[in-house]
């Protein structure tokens, strides 16, 4: 499916974090190394049979990456949502996208850029680089701290601080309440945390008898979400 205008692209481009240094003439330079493409709800963009050959920058939607154990289970390694890159970002071989399958949650905007062009360009401009190694330690920090907590929290912890990192990458304040506009089933809901999809149902019926939140298919309602930062241990921010 054909993407957005060049001028729509460059606008996109122009709001990822790590080409915000850019000047004019880099980002039209960049604008013309990309090619943008419109992907449907349940699309592999890669898989370890045909593993990424481009970069990738996601404009619009979500995108899960996930993994496939030896028996054909999958276990979900992360979420992506606007604004993120994925896909061949390191040298053939030393990243991780050969093993991965990523996966449209919903209808995406992505550019892609070839990992040669995107090498290139990351040589030209250090201060991208910089960008893309504190994007890519946010994400690693992110997959710890689910490791950590699926080590050492009780299932009803892990669905909790999931709610809440869920809430804090990709929540929106509506009216006191939080709205987190994720198209996650039960089933990835469990994966994310390790646990099974039947018990996954069971707590988050129980939290929306309690009043602490609503959900759907498409969406989750976070009404208490102070109440569910307190119960996953956090601090309150100021």
């Amino acid at each position: 499916m054909p993407g957005a205008s060049p001028q729509t692209k460059l606008w996109y481009l122009k709001n990822f974090d790590i080409f915000g240094e850019l000047d004019a003439e880099s980002m039209e330079q960049l604008e013309r190394m990309t090619t943008s493409e419109e992907v449907r709800k349940g699309e592999l963009l890669y898989f370890p049979a045909q593993p990424s050959r481009a970069v990738f920058f996601l404009k619009r939607g979500h995108i899960k990456i996930s993994r496939f154990d030896e028996n054909g289970r999958e276990m979900i390694v992360d979420i992506l949502g606007p604004g993120e890159i994925f896909g061949e970002i390191f040298e053939e071989g030393a990243g991780t996208s050969a093993y991965d399958t990523a996966e449209t949650l919903d209808d995406v905007l992505i550019c892609a850029i070839s990992p040669e062009d995107f090498r290139l360009l990351l040589s030209r401009h250090p201060e991208a680089s910089f960008e893309l190694v504190k994007q890519v330690g946010f994400r690693l920090r992110r997959i710890e701290r689910r490791l950590i907590d699926y080590l050492n929290c009780d299932v009803v912890t892990r669905l909790v601080r999931l709610l809440v990192s869920l809430a804090e990458d990709f929540g929106k304040i509506r009216q006191g309440i939080v709205i987190i506009s994720l198209p996650l089933s039960h089933s990835e809901i469990a994966m994310l945390i390790g646990a099974s999809r039947q018990t996954v149902t069971s707590l988050l019926t129980q939290l929306r008898s309690e009043g602490i939140l609503e959900y759907s298919r498409h969406q989750i309602i976070l009404k208490q979400y102070e109440d569910l930062r307190k119960r996953a241990h956090l601090h309150i921010s100021q």
